[in-house]
């Protein structure tokens, strides 16, 4: 970018976003009682990680002086979208119904508490540079420099850093790029892994610099990403080629047409015209984010009674998704109808004794060969209920045991009589 010639155009912007609050409508909460006589730590809680909350409890109460032989944790439903992703508050609630001599304690936020210690949106500075070719409007290089700062508490701000960095390039092809991220702490209100994961406080100031990039040049906005659009096949920003057909073509092809871009100026000219002290104006922005990064595991069992009954196990929580409802539509797919009764959250499977070990993150490659040689180990026992798991892990599991119990099972007693 320093030694761009004269034939190249470079702009270069700084950007800020904000601490946001997320605004779940559902204030943190959790109803606990710990039995002493069955050393039993009953708790009802609102949880986007429910496995993770149940095993840390474990952890926390094994160093603690109360004999807490088993954690029964059920999930009340609740929208997390990363609002309630390792948050601190179901612990809080733990400690609180220990504490309660055999009495259930509630513990919830109301609407000014939760403003006060839900999790937050991470704050983004952003430093961008792009070097365009004044005369194909081909990107050539980008640079961009980000700083999120993730309050007084770790909880996903390394991550959520990551995955803003690693988008910031948005849905453009670029030969040559620096994409760095600084991770700091400090006093503000913890921030996590709400909804967009660090990318939306990346792909909108990107979106604004190319919008600057056509207007300085007198390009049409949607032109030029067409002229730099990733297709399929091209690598991105850290090198690696992205799964599936890549349609942002497509998009910008049908935006391109649409009568609200094509009038823009006519529209604008009338409506400024007709309202005084009012503006009018189109905008334009796409992006493109990837879902399921993350070590993904769900388990589920369909049984058909001697009734006719059929019911249905599943270790997903929902959290907004609609989880509880789209998954028994899955099963009619197959089945031809939902099931009578369905359980989910469920974590105890006797029928399916795996063992869990290591970090699927951070564990190094030989390791994970060591650990697969045994054909129960797994990375991971259950998922968060984040990135979009329902829309395929999930329900790739239950379209899965639904085509099980019809071929195995339906189908083969059907011939036979």
């Amino acid at each position: 970018i320093a030694a761009a010639g004269d034939d190249a155009f470079v702009l270069s912007r700084g950007y800020y976003s904000q601490s946001i609050d997320a605004s779940a409508m559902e204030a943190d909460n959790g109803n606990v009682w710990f039995d002493a006589a069955s050393g039993r730590l009953h708790a009802l809680i609102a949880t986007q990680s429910p496995y993770e909350v149940a095993t840390a409890t474990a952890a926390m109460v094994a160093k603690s002086r109360f004999a807490v032989g088993a954690v029964d944790l059920s999930i009340g439903y609740t929208v997390g979208y990363g609002t309630k992703d390792h948050s601190i508050h179901p612990y809080l609630a733990m400690v609180a119904g220990l504490y309660g001599d055999g009495r259930p304690v509630r513990l919830a936020n109301d609407r000014y508490e939760q403003f006060q210690m839900g999790l937050k949106r991470h704050a983004f500075w952003a430093d961008l540079t792009l070097g365009v070719a004044r005369a194909s409007g081909g990107f050539r290089a980008m640079r961009g420099a980000y700083r999120t700062d993730g309050g007084g508490r770790r909880n996903f701000s390394p991550e959520v850093g990551l995955v803003g960095a690693a988008a910031g390039q948005s849905i453009y092809y670029l030969p040559k790029s620096d994409f760095s991220i600084e991770v700091r702490a400090s006093r503000a209100v913890d921030a996590g892994s709400t909804r967009g994961y660090g990318t939306l406080q990346t792909l909108a100031p990107t979106e604004m610099l190319v919008d600057e990039v056509a207007g300085a040049l007198g390009v049409d906005a949607i032109e030029l990403r067409l002229a730099n659009v990733m297709k399929t096949g091209m690598k991105n920003s850290q090198g690696a080629i992205a799964a599936g057909a890549k349609r942002g073509v497509e998009i910008l092809e049908k935006a391109r047409a649409l009568p609200v871009w094509t009038g823009r100026a006519e529209r604008k000219a009338a409506f400024d015209a007709a309202n005084p002290g009012k503006r009018y104006g189109v905008g334009f922005a796409q992006v493109q984010k990837d879902f399921g990064s993350g070590a993904e595991a769900a388990a589920v069992t369909l049984s058909l009674a001697p009734d006719g009954r059929l019911a249905m196990r599943h270790n997903g929580s929902d959290m907004g998704t609609g989880m509880t409802t789209s998954q028994a539509v899955l099963v009619a797919e197959v089945l031809g109808r939902v099931p009578d009764a369905s359980a989910f959250g469920v974590v105890d499977w006797p029928e399916m004794p795996l063992v869990e070990s290591g970090n699927p993150f951070t564990m190094a490659e030989a390791e994970q060969d060591r650990l697969a040689a045994d054909p129960r180990w797994t990375p991971t026992f259950v998922s968060a209920m984040s990135a979009s798991n329902s829309s395929y892990f999930v329900g790739h599991a239950t379209r899965t045991a639904a085509r099980a119990l019809l071929r195995l099972s339906l189908w083969p007693a059907a011939t036979a009589i």
